[in-house]
């Protein structure tokens, strides 16, 4: 997870409650994004560490570090491949 990670800005997201409905530029079918990735989801939207976002999600919910943290990981790869979140460069 190293790096910082953003929502590419090609990628098509609609919010329908607590729910975001996401179609990222290479993916065919959108994906849904609700419960704890919804939380991710919403940190995304600016350049963030991934260890910034296992840190709220274990603040916020009282996981398991190790459990979110591979979680944690295997969403941003998913949302990577799909097209939906890019790594991002950021100053040292």
């Amino acid at each position: 997870m190293a790096g910082r990670f953003a929502r590419c800005p090609d990628a098509l997201a609609r919010s329908v409650l607590d729910t975001v409905l996401v179609l990222g530029t290479k993916a065919d079918e959108p994906i849904i994004v609700d419960g704890t990735a919804r939380l991710a989801w919403d940190l995304l939207s600016r350049p963030v560490r991934g260890n910034t976002i296992v840190d709220e999600i274990v603040t916020r919910y009282g996981a398991d570090p190790i459990e979110v943290r591979a979680d944690v990981a295997a969403f941003l790869r998913e949302l990577e491949a799909l097209g939906v979140v890019d790594r991002v460069a950021w100053p040292a």
